[in-house]
């Protein structure tokens, strides 16, 4: 019996999060929710096109995760099953396909995270993030490391993980373990 127990326990600690990451409660509310657009963007030309993953995004407001839609960049109609995105009319460089914060791209983009926003068709500013704003500035995290530049310039394409925050901080994670059947 004592064994069992043992066991369990362990179990249980394998499963447990380490005690510094705190979960962050999704937001709710229409200003959090927003769709996916449908914006033509200049430069961008909107095609049938082969994409992998090539970022992981991460939008923090107020102590709030805000995920990035399913949908930005591909356009409508879109064919969607069970919350993913199968197809559209055509798809630009960047998109998403569901509401992980995946962003696809094209092997060896050069994408920013400017890009991404201008598809979405939402603003990204040094005080602002979609339809808020704060005085304390816009705060940008690559792979854990604090990014010193605009967040607007955040490359994206090596698979990395950004998370942006608004407001209060965020412990930011350092990395994303992406599905390899993408």
């Amino acid at each position: 019996m004592f064994g069992l127990i043992a066991l369990l326990s362990s179990l249980v600690a394998a499963l447990s999060p380490p005690p510094h990451v705190q979960p962050v409660p999704i937001a709710v509310g229409p200003r959090y929710q927003l769709p996916p657009g449908a914006h033509a963007v200049r430069g961008m030309r909107c095609t049938a096109r082969s994409t992998v993953p090539i970022a992981h995004v991460e939008l923090f407001v107020r102590r709030r995760a805000v995920l990035l839609p399913a949908g930005i960049g591909i356009a409508p109609p879109r064919r969607v099953t069970d919350g993913t995105v199968a197809s559209g009319r055509c798809a630009y460089p960047f998109s998403t396909r569901d509401p992980t914060g995946v962003v696809y791209g094209e092997p060896g983009s050069r994408a920013t995270l400017a890009d991404v926003f201008r598809l979405w068709g939402q603003p990204l500013g040094r005080h602002r993030l979609l339809g808020f704003t704060s005085r304390r500035p816009l705060r940008g995290f690559v792979d854990g490391v604090r990014w010193h530049g605009p967040p607007r310039r955040i490359p994206l394409g090596r698979r990395n993980e950004v998370v942006v925050e608004l407001g209060a901080l965020v412990p930011p994670h350092s990395f994303y373990l992406f599905p390899e059947t993408q």
